[in-house]
């Protein structure tokens, strides 16, 4: 773990997320994920998130364009995949 992300979790205050993913979204490869049927934290309110908080107004045709493909574990379809840059997001089925 780099020593920004162990410095910004330690701590006991709330704080916003999305600083730290556009830090590591430019610095290593991100993955987020959510299940399809998930119900406490669903892939809707995720992707909602992406395309209004972390690109901006606007910013959401970058992520509407983001490279998208299904997940094939041992040849099935297992997911959706979407990619833009060295961020990713999964939808496991």
């Amino acid at each position: 773990m780099s020593c920004c992300v162990a410095c910004d979790t330690v701590t006991d205050c709330v704080a916003h997320s999305i600083n730290l993913l556009w830090y590591h979204f430019y610095t290593c490869r991100v993955l987020l994920y959510n299940g399809e049927f998930d119900l406490n934290c669903n892939f809707v309110g995720t992707q909602h998130t992406l395309e209004q908080t972390l690109w901006g107004p606007g910013g959401d045709l970058q992520w509407q364009q983001a490279e998208r493909a299904l997940w094939m574990v041992d040849g099935d379809a297992a997911g959706q995949h979407f990619q833009l840059g060295n961020f990713s997001f999964l939808i496991v089925k």
